[in-house]
Parts: C-alpha cells; sequence; structure tokens
C-alpha cells in the first residue's frame, strides 16, 4: 500500500510538471508589421543603415534601405535602434556571467570570427557590456 501511494504521487508529480505551461500563442498576424528607420544587421554580417524590415503572415518578406511600405501596414519607428536577426535567445546570460573574467570575454571575442553564427551574439553581448 505504502508503494502504490509513493508511485501514483510520484507520477502525479511528474505528470503535472511535464504538462504544466503558462505559454499562451499570440494571435495570428492580421495587416503586414513594418520596422522603419532601424540599423538591421543581417545574417550574413552586413549592416542596413535606415532600413526597413517588412513583416506579413508571420515572416520576413523585405529588408533593406528601400523598401515600399504597403497601405495598411502598421508602421513601428526603429529609428536609432538595433534590429538583431533571432538566432540568440533575447534573456542569454551569454557575456553578462563573464563580467567578474576578463579572459573568459576576450575569449569569446576573439572566437567571433571562427564561428559565424555566433558574431551577432557577440556583438550584441559585448555591446550591451
Amino acid at each position: 500500500m505504502k508503494l502504490t501511494t509513493q508511485l501514483a504521487l510520484l507520477l502525479t508529480l511528474v505528470l503535472t510538471s511535464t504538462f504544466a505551461d503558462d505559454t499562451i500563442p499570440g494571435a495570428p498576424q492580421t495587416q503586414p508589421i513594418a520596422l522603419v528607420g532601424g540599423i538591421i544587421h543581417t545574417v550574413s554580417g552586413d549592416t542596413i543603415q535606415n532600413g526597413t524590415l517588412l513583416f506579413d503572415d508571420g515572416k520576413i518578406v523585405a529588408a533593406g534601405a528601400n523598401v515600399a511600405v504597403p497601405e495598411g501596414a502598421k508602421r513601428i519607428d526603429v529609428s536609432g535602434k538595433h534590429v538583431y536577426p533571432g538566432l540568440f535567445e533575447s534573456h542569454s546570460q551569454l557575456g553578462l556571467t563573464e563580467i567578474a573574467s576578463t579572459r573568459a570575454r576576450s575569449i569569446t571575442a576573439k572566437a567571433a570570427p571562427l564561428i559565424p553564427i555566433s558574431r551577432p551574439i557577440v556583438r550584441s553581448t559585448l555591446t550591451a557590456l
């Protein structure tokens, strides 16, 4: 009896933590959205000054300095702000845990040219320091 109760309790704890999720999906995009006037950093490493990034149906459809924003699109002014690709978590601790250790920070910065996907990550975290 004792073993059955313990197993039931363990199963309950495992199942409730497995299926516990407070994530609520966002509403589907109803109109195009344009981020206008920002500094856009592309995945390939290019930088577009005073650029426009256009989203439609939840996907990027255009990026550049001369993007035509369709009628009825929601315009968001991001002048002076940097727009990075979503290749890194917005709540990352990368670069923050090494503050006390300058050697670790300099190694991370030196490794960035060798690992292309890390360039935007290192650039954003080192700028934030």
